[in-house]
This record gives structure tokens, sequence and C-alpha cells, in this order.
């Protein structure tokens, strides 16, 4: 009976941390390919009223060649639709991890640059708060919780999670296996060789899924 309940409750922590690196991944920012990786809306110098969102929530369309910006992107806000338009600089420019952009909300146009969100993140689209009030940018920061979090959180995770996926592992080898070992150091190796495997791994699989979100 201790052996099922043991296995019933790792299998929903697996699927739980499985469904938080989906949700994590799907906040990350969009695909290098993609000419917007992401959105800051608000004061870039006040963090309680910085909107952050991913690039992978933007619907980005290309732009005809004769036109001044390469792309434009959109997504509904509060109830009205942003597009952003934009171009990177070109490879000849000084600062290769910028370019231009202009936003359009609520019947208004907006000034916007991109710029980097970290020192290894790039081309997000700044631009002021839209007119939105302060109880809207709240707002916004709740309907996308992963992006609006501080480093803190991802960097406190690098070493919770892999820690406690660990005596997950260790705990199911353990118990699976002590009733079957001939003797206390077999049972003991594999619980050991587990808990490494597992903490390595794990470790590894969460700096790739969190690495945009701090410097």
């Amino acid at each position: 009976m201790i052996q099922r309940v043991i296995f019933l409750v790792s299998m929903i922590y697996f699927i739980a941390l499985s469904a938080l690196g989906v949700v994590i991944y799907q906040a990350s920012p969009g695909p290098t390919s993609q000419e917007i990786l992401g959105l800051g809306i608000g004061d870039l110098y006040s963090a309680e009223s910085m909107v952050y969102l991913s690039g992978r929530r933007l619907s980005c369309i290309p732009l005809e060649d004769t036109h001044q910006f390469a792309v434009t992107c959109s997504v509904e806000l509060a109830g009205h639709q942003l597009e952003v338009q934009a171009r990177r600089n070109t490879s000849s420019a000084p600062n290769q991890f910028g370019g231009i952009c202009q936003a359009f909300y609520n019947e208004q146009s907006w000034p916007c640059t991109l710029a980097s969100r970290h020192v290894h993140v790039h081309w997000y689209a700044y631009m002021p708060s839209l007119g939105l009030s302060s109880t809207q940018l709240v707002s916004l920061r709740h309907q996308y919780p992963v992006e609006n979090q501080p480093e803190a959180v991802f960097l406190t995770s690098l070493v919770v999670v892999p820690l406690v996926t660990a005596a997950v592992v260790v705990l199911l080898v353990v118990n699976w296996d002590r009733a079957r070992a001939r003797g206390n150091k077999h049972w003991i190796l594999r619980g050991l060789t587990a808990s490494v495997i597992s903490l390595i791994g794990t470790f590894l699989v969460w700096f790739s899924l969190t690495n945009a979100f701090w410097d």
C-alpha cells in the first residue's frame, strides 16, 4: 500500500512538473526567427508598472520588402488590438541587437523601440503604457504571470526543482527496489546513482527552460 501511495504521489508530481514546464515554455521569448521576441509595456524604470509579454503570444505576418518595417505583430490587450510593426537592425549597424518599431493601440500611434530584456535576450519591443491605467497594467501582469515574475523566482527554482525531483526519484527507486535488494549496500547505491542522475538531468532541463528569464 505504501509503495502504491508513493508511486501515485510521484506520478502526480511529475505530471504537474511537466505541465509547469509547458507553461514556462509558452511564456518564454519567441523563436529567434521571429522579428520581435517579446513586448515590454510601461515604465522601464519601474518594475511594478512594467508588463512583459512573450513573443509566442503574438500573431506576426511579414510585410512587403518595400515597407519600412519587416513584420507586423498583433495581440489583444484590455479589449483593444495592439499592433506593432518592427524591423531589426541590419548586419552593418553598430547595434546588432536593436531595431526600429512603431506601435498602434486604441486608434493611436505610440513610440516604440527594440532593445534587450536581458544580456542574452534581445529584440523586445518597448513602448509606454499605451494609456492603460495602473489597474489595467496590474490585470495584464496577472493575465501573463510567468513573463512577469521577478528573476529571483526562476533562480530559486533552479535549486528547488532539481532537489525535489531528485528526492522523489530516490524515494521511488528505494521503495521499488529495497524489498528485492540482497543487501543494504545494493539499494543505497541505486538510490545514490538515481539521485545524481536526476539532479543533474533536471538542472540542465530546467536551466534551458528558465535561462531566458534572468541575467
